[in-house]
């Protein structure tokens, strides 16, 4: 098992050595649903059915878990230079390629991404998350003209948002969410 011809997400194969697979695996690249091809079975099966690979899905805590969730981060110390375009583009990417996509505009005072995503005013921002209008942040995920592409807008002319008074900031900061929020997950 020197070489392995794999399939990932049910698409296009290629062979791999066993370092390029746990080298996948631990970046989340490849999990146990992934197809790899058995001459034995002539056949493509679920990796995780494959008693020579087990040991690979098994990290240092003993989980087998995938990672949950990867977070890109865009910044910027000025405004104009491009980073909700940026964003934009590459949420569109990561989604195109059939990933699971938050974008989540943090600008408290000028959000404009959702304009990117084709959006002329959101019903949702983060204002309303900050004002405890809306108890969770999964009930401020908006769907975006785009395929596995959701958006958290950020405040979007509410400047008072980036400066808030001691009564708003601390009622967000003590409010709990609900046990039946759904976990937000960008991947």
């Amino acid at each position: 098992m020197n070489t392995l011809q794999i399939k990932v997400n049910g698409r296009h194969s290629q062979a791999v050595s066993l370092k390029e697979l746990h080298d996948r695996i631990k970046c989340g690249g490849f999990g146990k649903d992934d197809l790899v091809w058995s001459e034995e079975a002539e056949d493509w099966i679920a990796a995780g059915e494959i008693t020579e690979l087990e040991n690979l899905f098994y990290s240092n805590n003993g989980t087998s878990e995938r990672p949950k969730a990867r977070i890109y981060a865009v910044a910027s110390g000025k405004g104009g230079v491009g980073k909700s375009v940026l964003s934009a583009s590459l949420g569109v990417g990561l989604a195109a390629m059939g990933k699971e996509v938050i974008l989540i505009d943090a600008d408290l005072g000028g959000a404009n991404l959702h304009t990117c995503m084709g959006m002329l005013e959101p019903r949702y921002t983060l204002f309303d998350f900050y004002s405890l209008e809306k108890e969770t942040l999964a009930d401020i995920v908006l769907t975006t003209p785009v395929e596995n592409l959701r958006l958290i807008s950020g405040g979007c002319g509410t400047l008072g948002l980036a400066w808030p008074t001691r009564r708003i900031a601390r009622n967000r900061v003590s409010c709990k969410t609900s046990k039946n929020s759904t976990p937000i997950r960008s991947f």
